[in-house]
């Protein structure tokens, strides 16, 4: 990484995320007046409808500029006959669209063609997914508290500052990271930028088709536009983060194939997806980069996350807190599960 991509961004960083506010509005491509199948494009009856604009793509575009995985004026233009296995692994759909928004493509191809890269496979997809609420019901155990409250104990300084700077309860911080991984125990094993390419290549046309025939055989009632809509929910959802794997392995000076994280693509203590490490990442131990691996990095950024979606009183309605560590994680159970595991925190810290 050069100097100039290190010092630049640190100014950078501040000024997009207050210029991209959470309340912000957007046209989410999710809900465009049309979708694509492998027998042409489909009309949509639903208008272009708005929502929460994040920072995240802005932000990663921005470290692109400044990344060498950015396309550099000088470079001769790519053909695909000098790589014909991009065309071959299944990842020629991905591939174009990360070349469209400015990714190199000669470094791009030899990263999906390498052969830690497995194949594509068809993503099936639950067009109405729907978690179980007994998911987190074994969570918040007077053990679980036992090894949080340790946890606490080895990085108190860092949960301090992190609680004064960003105004947001350190038994809230440290329960999201018991909950998420254990304080760090169980942070995934994945290979981060296949999960994360896998979920954003469920827009492809033979994909949704797959998908619709899938889905009408789970409900009776499911049209090929709810499918269409899931398919490209999950694209613009997360081929951002794809595009951010391989600048946020590129700032930790790692292969992004040697990325690990859960079966999402989240990684570090707190479980950010990539792109979130970029937009709502903080450098709270001074090395000049933001690592999800590091405990203090991972508290700071947690609550500068919580900070940003709305945590901004040292009182709060419970409907208030409820809304804000939705934008977390927007399972109910989880939510009452870390509210709930940071009440019992906070009396014995």
């Amino acid at each position: 990484m050069s100097a100039h991509f290190r010092l630049v961004l640190p100014l950078l960083l501040p000024m997009l995320v207050h210029a991209l506010s959470p309340n912000d509005t957007y046209a989410d491509p999710a809900l465009s007046p049309t979708y694509h199948t492998s027998s042409g494009t489909q009309k949509l009856s639903n208008p272009v409808l708005t929502a929460k604009r994040d920072p995240v793509q802005a932000i990663t575009l921005a470290y692109l500029s400044h990344s060498s995985f950015g396309i550099q004026p000088t470079r001769k233009p790519f053909s695909i006959r000098q790589n014909p296995e991009i065309a071959s692994n299944g990842w020629l759909y991905l591939f174009n669209r990360l070349v469209e928004q400015g990714v190199d493509p000669t470094k791009l191809a030899a990263l999906l063609t390498d052969p830690r890269m497995p194949n594509r496979e068809t993503i099936y997809f639950n067009a109405r997914p729907k978690e179980p609420r007994h998911i987190y019901s074994g969570v918040n155990t007077k053990k679980n508290r036992k090894h949080a409250l340790e946890f606490y104990a080895e990085h108190a300084k860092a949960f301090k500052q992190a609680e004064a700077v960003f105004g947001v309860p350190r038994s809230v911080l440290l329960s999201i990271l018991q909950v998420e991984t254990h304080c760090g125990k169980n942070v995934g094993k994945s290979r981060v930028i296949y999960r994360l390419a896998y979920l954003a290549s469920a827009a492809q046309p033979e994909v949704i088709d797959e998908n619709i025939e899938f889905n009408m055989r789970k409900y009776d009632d499911i049209s090929p536009e709810e499918v269409a809509k899931r398919a490209h929910f999950l694209e613009d959802t997360f081929m951002p983060h794809v595009l951010a794997t391989i600048l946020v392995a590129e700032q930790m000076r790692i292969s992004p194939l040697e990325l690990k994280g859960s079966s999402a693509g989240a990684i570090g203590y707190g479980q950010f997806l990539p792109g979130n490490v970029l937009a709502y990442g903080v450098d709270a131990n001074k090395d000049k980069r933001i690592d999800a691996f590091s405990p203090e990095d991972a508290i700071h950024s947690v609550a500068n996350f919580l900070r940003i979606k709305g945590w901004n009183k040292p009182k709060m309605s419970m409907e208030a807190k409820r809304n804000v560590i939705a934008e977390y994680n927007k399972s109910d159970p989880y939510i009452s599960t870390v509210l709930a595991m940071a009440d019992g925190l906070a009396k014995e810290m």
